[in-house]
């Protein structure tokens, strides 16, 4: 299987608002308890809501989903392109790009 060009963010925001956002406030994304640490976590975590809601979501729909919540709340580093935070390299190190 080719690996993907980028996550799809814009996708990722659509099936959050049309399958998470009733029982997922903004709240629960910025409480102290947050069990989201890095991308594995969130990507995690939204695996495991989606089957508990009943959905059949592919794994890039998941990733679009996680890219799209990295963007607006967590930033972590992570392996997708367009995902939403740093990059994270091979060493686990945030790889930053820098201006031209």
């Amino acid at each position: 299987m080719p690996e993907r060009i980028a996550a799809d963010m814009m996708r990722g925001g659509e099936l959050y608002r049309a399958y998470c956002i009733a029982c997922h406030t903004a709240q629960v994304h910025w409480r102290e308890k947050s069990q989201v640490h890095s991308w594995t976590d969130l990507r995690y975590q939204v695996s495991r809501w989606q089957r508990i809601s009943g959905q059949n979501w592919s794994r890039e729909e998941i990733e679009d989903v996680a890219a799209y919540l990295n963007r607006l709340f967590y930033q972590t580093p992570c392996p997708v392109p367009g995902c939403g935070g740093p990059r994270a390299g091979g060493n686990g190190e945030r790889q930053l790009a820098l201006p031209r």
